[in-house]
């Protein structure tokens, strides 16, 4: 895996590995590292990368009060982004889609969803 390109990375991972039984161990590319912790290290950090207030802004998943940390920015849901994460009060929930949403956001939001059930099915 590289971590620069790591979500996207995670998805085709994913929808890869998906009927497989088998657990993951994960090596980063450039990295000396292997087995339990860096495994770990790559779920916690693609747990991360789904709140990032960049990501959100790119596809919104969840309610979010505003967006924080980094560098700057705040704001509300819609608001500037900035390299921090979402605020989220202590518990995510799923953003819900209006009734007029395009086709390709809905599948859209769709996959991410799948993605973020085989994620957690794979981390047990």
């Amino acid at each position: 895996m590289q971590r620069d390109e790591l979500l996207p990375q995670a998805q085709r991972l994913m929808r890869l590995h998906a009927r497989s039984c088998h657990q993951l161990e994960i090596q980063f590319e450039g990295e000396s590292g292997f087995g339990t912790g860096v495994t770990q290290n790559f779920y916690s950090a693609v747990a991360n990368a789904m709140l990032t207030a960049r990501g959100h802004a790119e596809l919104p998943l969840w309610l979010a009060d505003s967006t924080g940390g980094g560098g700057g920015g705040g704001g509300g849901v819609d608001g500037p982004v900035d390299d921090g994460f979402i605020n989220h009060g202590g518990a995510l929930f799923p953003r819900p889609l209006p009734p007029c949403a395009p086709r390709a956001h809905v599948l859209a939001v769709c996959e991410r969803f799948r993605f973020l059930g085989r994620l957690t099915a794979k981390a047990r």
